[in-house]
């Protein structure tokens, strides 16, 4: 058996929002929802009002495969967003089985999600190629790895990459850098 626990925000005074469901077929079509952001108008109803909030649903206990399916059916450019969706293996008398689909009481944990040896070092890599003909030294390299690793998601530390690398000399110059310790006559 399996349950599926997500986040979900949707600003405040949205008429209809996001959608969540599941299906055991191979179709990418899903039409029957576990949780929608509807106003209140069914049983299954997620309601956020522009705070994030923390839901789940029960995959019934005879499917072991399926898919995860996710709508936003709400008008214009403000749109609602899931995150941190965890598909959760329920082995004997686990905790809330049974008791969703909620948005009461569901508790997340807090997961890292597992990132691939080396991928910093291909991105950075490949900044440097771009942005400075491949001139960048492994010092740079390093300092602007690690505040790559250390941003919060991959998108934050590829923009802090790009503003270190900016402020590189390599980056404004085009030639080969040479570093000295020793002060300008």
């Amino acid at each position: 058996s399996y349950m599926v626990n997500f986040r979900y925000y949707s600003p405040v005074n949205l008429q209809t929002g996001g959608c969540i469901g599941y299906t055991t077929s191979d179709t990418t079509t899903l039409s029957n929802f576990e949780l929608c952001d509807d106003g209140g108008e069914s049983s299954g109803t997620m309601i956020s009002q522009g705070e994030w909030i923390s839901c789940k649903f029960d995959v019934a206990q005879d499917v072991s495969a399926f898919r995860i399916g996710l709508v936003d059916r709400s008008n214009g450019p403000m749109g609602c967003y899931f995150d941190d969706i965890q598909i959760v293996n329920v082995t004997g008398s686990s905790s809330s089985y049974g008791q969703g689909p909620t948005c009461s009481g569901v508790v997340l944990d807090d997961l890292k999600p597992p990132g691939v040896a080396g991928y910093s070092d291909s991105v950075i890599s490949e900044l440097s190629t771009l942005l400075t003909a491949g001139r960048l030294d492994d010092d740079s390299k390093k300092i602007i790895r690690d505040v790559y690793d250390a941003a919060d998601t991959a998108n934050d530390g590829l923009i802090a990459a790009q503003e270190l690398i900016a402020t590189t000399a390599e980056f404004h110059s085009t030639n080969i850098v040479k570093r000295s310790d020793q002060m300008r006559p």
